[in-house]
């Protein structure tokens, strides 16, 4: 789903835990194309700095 100018997060700061797999990854994503600034969290360093 690409924001399609209805929904905005422009401006709003996140925080997702577990952003690197799953449903974690899929929200940050989500947060992301609607324009939010994303922080995530990972209990393994390599998944996160693959992740971004």
């Amino acid at each position: 789903m690409e924001a399609d100018g209805r929904w905005t997060l422009q401006g709003n700061t996140t925080i997702v835990t577990g952003g690197t797999r799953g449903i974690g990854h899929a929200t940050l994503e989500e947060l992301a194309s609607f324009g939010a600034n994303v922080y995530t969290c990972s209990r393994n360093q390599m998944e996160l700095e693959e992740c971004l």
